[in-house]
This record gives C-alpha cells, structure tokens and sequence, in this order.
C-alpha cells in the first residue's frame, strides 16, 4: 500500500472497521471464509488482514479444529483491537460522524477529524 494514496487508505480502514466489528459482537470462533462471507470481502484479503491484525495485537486466534479445515479462527478482540475499535478517536466514532454529517472523514486516527466536522457532529446529536 502506498502512503500517498487516501483512496486505498480508506478502503483498508473500511474493511478494518467491517473486520473488528463482526469479531467484537460474535459469540464463535469464525473462519476467514466465513468472515469473508459476512462482510463482503474476498477471502484472500480476509485472510491477509486477519494475519496482520494477530500481529497488532488486535485479536485472538487459535488453530481450525474441524475435519478438512486448515489454518485459524478468529474470536474476540484483545484490549488493543477494542479500543482501535471504540476508543475516544475510534472507528466507530468515525463512521458515525460520516453517518450523522453525510461528510467522507478520513477512518486513519493519524489524520485528525476538522474542528468544523467534529463541532457540525456535536450539535447534531445534542439537539
């Protein structure tokens, strides 16, 4: 992934954002292909972010215990995942603020949100 280009920036962020919340609410391990199958992602990139993510530190895997199944599931997100996740400056905060506003804020935390967005999002839940 290029630094310069926000398009797959955002792309990356989304799927990030469609991967941790389907592994905060489930209640079972899950397959890549499953999870692929929810979100809408191909499988391949599933797997690939789901790999880089056990290496942040986001969630737990553990190895595929059924017959003719190889590889990992995924369940639960470590402290690390949920407060990317629901943290002050989080994903979910964001993709509200992109629901409730109608405005394309950036999901990368490393770009701030505009004062004039942030204060738009404010009084528009206040009322």
């Amino acid at each position: 992934m290029k630094k310069g280009n926000s398009d797959t920036r955002n792309r990356y962020d989304e799927s990030k954002y469609k991967i941790l919340t389907l592994l905060y609410h489930s209640r079972n391990y899950l397959l890549p292909r499953q999870i692929a199958a929810m979100t809408g992602l191909t499988k391949a990139g599933v797997r690939n972010l789901l790999y880089r993510y056990t290496k942040f530190g986001y969630i737990w895997r553990r190895k595929t215990r059924y017959a003719g199944e190889r590889g990992f599931m995924y369940r639960f997100l470590k402290r690390k995942g949920i407060e990317k996740l629901t943290g002050t400056d989080g994903l979910e905060v964001r993709m509200r603020i992109r629901e409730i506003t109608g405005n394309q804020v950036s999901l990368n935390k490393k770009i701030p949100i505009p004062h004039n967005i942030l204060m738009e999002y404010r009084t528009l839940i206040n009322r």
